[in-house]
């Protein structure tokens, strides 16, 4: 298993590693993050957390365009080059520590503050121990506009910085979710070959979202290989 990540101050953080081919090395994560910010030019945003739910970018805006989930596949195969990550691997090396170091803002607001967040088009509901680029490709598959499309994908679009305790909170009070289902004009529900979604009460309760607000609903595999279509739950 893979420890966590040690934030050490706000500008440098240090990985511990245990499972060398699981994990990314620390001067690769670096490297990684580092190009990413530059090519963004975000070290002018610091922005707290006070001020990410005070600005007005409601839910319904923490939307991401394909072609930035593109960008972060290139930064995912650049730092796990034996493995394919899941979304929590994802999550804990490169979301989490690029978002802290940068007002803790989550992944998809980060990339649109200068049109004040994007407006959200397809809520996507999924579970997080799919294999990332499965995944991605599920999108592709569904929508010909995948680039253009603006989907709210939760581990991009809630603040993954912000730790469990305050997530959570934050998810319990404001419950984003039932608000982006509402501003979407559709749902897509990617299923996948290793778990069932069903049993992830955050999927139940967006299921149940989908259904109140009377959303078009579109289900998904998220499973490329022939061999593996039949074990998408």
């Amino acid at each position: 298993m893979v420890s966590v990540i040690q934030f050490v101050s706000d500008k440098t953080w240090a990985l511990s590693l245990s499972t060398p081919l699981a994990t990314p090395s620390q001067d690769m994560l670096r490297e990684v993050l580092r190009e990413h910010a530059r090519k963004l030019k975000l070290d002018r945003w610091e922005l707290s957390m006070a001020q990410f739910t005070m600005t007005g970018v409601g839910p319904s805006r923490w939307a991401i365009t394909g072609e930035d989930l593109d960008t972060l596949e290139t930064l995912a195969r650049k730092a796990f080059k034996f493995v394919q990550p899941d979304v929590h691997m994802l999550n804990k090396w490169i979301i989490a520590p690029h978002t802290f170091l940068r007002g803790r803002l989550s992944w998809a607001v980060l990339h649109n503050l200068e049109t004040h967040g994007l407006k959200c088009q397809t809520f996507v509901s999924h579970c997080w121990d799919e294999p990332f680029y499965e995944f991605l490709q599920a999108l592709r598959d569904q929508y010909a506009d995948y680039a253009r499309r603006a989907f709210w994908v939760c581990f991009v679009a809630n603040p993954q910085s912000w730790g469990k305790a305050a997530l959570d909170e934050m998810l319990q009070e404001y419950v984003p979710f039932w608000t982006a289902v509402a501003e979407c004009s559709n749902v897509l529900i990617v299923r996948n070959r290793i778990t069932h979604i069903y049993t992830r009460g955050w999927c139940v309760l967006e299921l149940v979202a989908a259904v109140f607000h009377r959303r078009t609903i579109t289900v998904r595999r998220a499973c490329t290989a022939v061999q593996h279509r039949e074990a998408c739950r």
